[in-house]
């Protein structure tokens, strides 16, 4: 691909903490991501330890962003995943041939469809993950996951301030 790795890792941050609304942020980093990886979705899931669920923050397209409050119980498999498995990054080709990532899929409404799963981590603490999905199958390859494998630390303190910002608001309405 022969990308400056520093200049997309700067590009990118720059966009996703353009804004404390992590949508907005999400829609514009989709629109930049667009140039160098698949992309036609992209979600921010919060792992609920105790519900064993995935609460979806929210989505984005390369044509708008959306906040999103949605829990979805996560199967044995996933949920075994976000708290054993040491690998932080999934490329997800052929879904079919991942008992533990089909449901994301049919989650998603889109079961042809390829996803890069980055789980996202502040000091060792699994907060969640950063979906990317992009129509069809066989669509990310290592160097793609490699890119997105980058934006860990953005977006997982865009996360963490999120939720900050989110309980602010809440206190002060009180």
């Amino acid at each position: 691909m022969g990308i400056d790795v520093n200049d997309f890792f700067r590009r990118a941050t720059i966009r996703i903490c353009s804004s404390l609304d992590i949508e907005i942020a999400m829609w514009r980093c989709m629109q930049f991501l667009k140039d160098f990886i698949p992309s036609d979705e992209m979600y921010l899931h919060l792992y609920e330890r105790g519900l064993g669920a995935m609460r979806t923050i929210a989505g984005a397209t390369v044509s708008g962003g959306r906040k999103m409050d949605r829990i979805t119980p996560l199967p044995k498999e996933a949920r075994m995943g976000m708290e054993k498995d040491l690998r932080s990054m999934y490329i997800i080709n052929q879904p079919e041939l991942e008992p533990g990532f089909q449901f994301m899929l049919q989650y998603y409404g889109r079961p042809d469809t390829s996803a890069l799963i980055r789980l996202l981590e502040v000091e060792g603490k699994k907060l969640g993950a950063l979906v990317l999905l992009a129509e069809g199958r066989d669509r990310f390859s290592e160097e793609h996951a490699r890119l997105f494998s980058l934006l860990n630390e953005p977006f997982a303190i865009a996360l963490s301030n999120t939720l900050k910002h989110q309980e602010i608001l809440r206190l002060k309405d009180l």
